[in-house]
C-alpha cells in the first residue's frame, strides 16, 4: 500500500469512527462515497435536527446507490427498491428536503475530488 492509499484509508476509518458509518458496506462499489456523504450530512449542513442525514440513512438502508453524472452525485434507486416505493420516498422525504440533499451531495462531491477519493468521473 503506498503513502498515499494508506492516508486515505487512515482518513475513512476516522469518518467511521466519527459520523458517517455506511449502514450497507455490503455495497462495496460505493462505500466510500456513502461514508464521505453521510460525514457531511452529519456534520456540515445547518440542519438541526439532521433530517438530511436520517433521509439519506434511510435510503441507503434500503439500498440506494450513489452515482457521478457530470461530476455531480446523485442518488439513485438500486434493484431492492420497487419503483413505486422510491417514488413514494423521494415526493414524501427527498423533495421536500432538495436544497439541503443537493448541498451535502454537492460538498461531498468536492471533497471527494479534493482528497482524491475514489471514482469521481461521470458514469
Amino acid at each position: 500500500m503506498d503513502a498515499q492509499t494508506s492516508a486515505h484509508v487512515v482518513g475513512l476509518r476516522e469518518l467511521e469512527q466519527t459520523a458517517g458509518i455506511d449502514p450497507r458496506p455490503d455495497l462495496a462499489e460505493d462505500h466510500l462515497h456513502w461514508t464521505v456523504l453521510l460525514h457531511y450530512a452529519k456534520d456540515s449542513v445547518d440542519d438541526p435536527e439532521l433530517e438530511a442525514y436520517h433521509i439519506l440513512r434511510g435510503v441507503r438502508c434500503l439500498g440506494a446507490r450513489l452515482q457521478y453524472q457530470n461530476s455531480t452525485l446523485h442518488i439513485l434507486r438500486s434493484a431492492e427498491i420497487e419503483i413505486e416505493e422510491w417514488r413514494d420516498i423521494r415526493a414524501r422525504y427527498m423533495i421536500p428536503m432538495r436544497e439541503a440533499l443537493s448541498l451535502v451531495l454537492t460538498r461531498t462531491a468536492e471533497k471527494m475530488r479534493e482528497e482524491n477519493y475514489g471514482d469521481t468521473t461521470s458514469r
